[in-house]
């Protein structure tokens, strides 16, 4: 269905989506060369895939939909292994993909009540040593 090639550190990996709505959708992560040890990395998602990048920090994001709202998961790919560093939700808006001022790669979601379209309000998740961290509202 998709895949994607990521390097990260001296390692290579391929990234692929397969499965179907009525099954489920499996991500798996394994590495093509130079890694540590073998990694083989999988889970079964029960969203429906749209896309997945990567960039230069070795994360791998994916976005997925789900209902009414679309689900973002980040995983960090290094040459030891593969780990989930994040799954956030973003209610009837796409999450936004940028990075801040200290160029710090940020996910932009949508959270709300049960009136969403009335009471949207945007929260900034930024990765910081090795984890996504919830920004205050002031930005700090």
């Amino acid at each position: 269905m998709a895949s994607l090639r990521v390097d990260a550190e001296q390692a290579s990996f391929l990234a692929t989506v397969e499965g179907d709505l009525a099954e489920g959708y499996k991500i798996q992560i394994k590495c093509l060369a130079k890694c540590s040890h073998p990694i083989n990395y999988s889970e079964t998602i029960g969203d429906s895939p749209m896309g997945m990048f990567a960039d230069e920090n070795g994360l791998l994001y994916s976005k997925w939909a789900g209902g009414s709202a679309y689900r973002v998961r980040v995983w960090r790919i290094t040459d030891n292994g593969v780990r989930k560093v994040g799954e956030f939700a973003s209610w009837h808006r796409e999450p936004d993909f940028t990075s801040d001022k200290f160029s710090r790669p940020t996910i932009r979601v949508y959270e709300g009540g049960f009136d969403f379209a009335l009471t949207l309000r945007p929260v900034l998740w930024t990765y910081i040593r090795g984890r996504f961290v919830r920004q205050k509202r002031n930005g700090s």
